[in-house]
């Protein structure tokens, strides 16, 4: 799990050093988890979320994020990483399309760690050209989990879906 967060942490930074444009959101999200196995759970939280996006060209660039969420007694580290795709981008407004790959842990009565993809679709309003609004979602879809809790350890495959609406400001380094 450590080794994951570093790779994305170096890979980040090798690739924000050729990169010809980042920006770098602060946002406040309200995502909701549902476990889509024998009518699974659902929680909604509350937390802060921080992305960089590294652009090597006008249109393409690497997307990174991480969410640090509040919920019924525990708490969620959403990490993400991905292809940012701008095909959008005018003198006041720009779409970013995000494919992602994302691994979110949760701590609370044990440890859950979800392994899963998604997209995220953010429009930032430019109000200069240094300083952005920003409003978008993530919907990921989660494949496989770790559970580790006091009744033992186990990996299998998952069926959870997380929406997390967003919205904060940006600004272009």
């Amino acid at each position: 799990m450590k080794k994951f967060a570093l790779l994305a942490l170096l890979m980040t930074l090798t690739f924000g050093a050729f990169a010809t444009e980042k920006d770098f959101s602060i946002q406040i999200d309200v995502p909701t988890f549902m476990g889509l196995n024998n009518g699974g759970a659902k929680a909604t939280m509350f937390g802060v979320g921080i992305t960089g996006d590294n652009y090597f060209t006008e249109s393409v660039g690497l997307y990174s994020a991480v969410y640090f969420n509040k919920a019924n007694g525990g708490i969620s580290i959403d990490s993400k990483i991905g292809v940012a795709i701008r095909p959008l981008n005018t003198e006041k407004f720009s779409l970013v399309l995000a494919p992602v790959a994302d691994v979110n842990f949760i701590f609370g009565g044990g440890l859950a760690m979800f392994i899963g993809a998604g997209l995220d679709v953010t429009a930032n309003y430019k109000i200069n050209e240094q300083f952005y609004i920003t409003a978008g979602t993530d919907v990921d879809y989660y494949l496989f989990d770790l559970i580790d809790s006091s009744s033992g350890t186990g990996f299998g495959s998952a069926s959870a879906l997380l929406i997390n609406p967003h919205a904060g400001i940006t600004i272009k380094m």
